[in-house]
């Protein structure tokens, strides 16, 4: 279960940033908003 929440925690902090740009130029800077949030974590 643990892994789970975790997982869904990720996801949720992708969506709050996705959710301020609204619409990415390209897949690009999609993903390099996606890596910034995962190094963050780290």
């Amino acid at each position: 279960m643990k892994t789970t929440n975790l997982i869904e925690h990720d996801h949720a902090g992708i969506r709050r940033r996705t959710r301020v740009v609204r619409i990415f130029p390209n897949e690009a800077s999609l993903i390099r908003v996606s890596v910034a949030h995962f190094q963050e974590i780290l």
